[in-house]
């Protein structure tokens, strides 16, 4: 297995919403929820997250675009750099 792995989760918001538009989402639909899913996700596979970026752009305008990049540690490394 590889010591390190990447992922990148991106959500692009376009257009002018309310913060009542938002109240209504399911997690799945939001940056977070993403983010909690793949975190879930690389646990399962034996891997802890590391460490995270994350950045917002304006690609247009009313065009936000949110990314994550996230490292995840083989959880079995980790634990013999750890002692």
């Amino acid at each position: 297995m590889t010591p390190f792995i990447v992922a990148e989760i991106s959500k692009t918001w376009r257009g002018r919403r309310g913060e009542e538009e938002f109240k209504g989402l399911p997690p799945s639909n939001l940056l977070c929820g993403r983010f909690e899913h793949v975190i879930e996700v690389n646990r399962l596979r034996d891997y802890e997250l590391h460490r995270f970026a994350i950045s917002q752009v304006m690609i247009a305008p009313e065009e936000l675009c949110e990314t994550i990049i996230a490292v995840f540690r083989q959880v079995s490394v980790a634990a013999d750099e750890r002692g």
